[in-house]
């Protein structure tokens, strides 16, 4: 079946699969809304060493996302600016 959305598939090669707080697929929600009008209407990981077909991961909340990139990256900001300074 064919929908006007985005499905995003992250590939991985590990054998080991992404944690549950990993923000990979978030950032690229995020990315995606922002960059196009197409809605995500799907987000996976594809394991290629372990097997051959995808694993669903439900939709982030992209509000909550977007706090706790910004969060992250306002740290990495400061911690930069502390290191130029000291």
């Amino acid at each position: 079946r064919t929908t006007d959305s985005v499905h995003i598939i992250d590939f991985k090669t590990s054998k080991y699969e992404e944690d549950e707080d990993s923000l990979q697929l978030p950032i690229y929600c995020l990315l995606t809304k922002n960059c196009q009008s197409k809605p995500v209407t799907g987000v996976h990981y594809w394991y290629l060493e372990k097997n051959d077909h995808l694993t669903d991961r439900e939709i982030p909340d992209l509000e909550k996302a977007e706090e706790e990139i910004l969060t992250i990256a306002k740290k990495i900001k400061l911690a930069r600016h502390n290191i130029i300074w000291d």
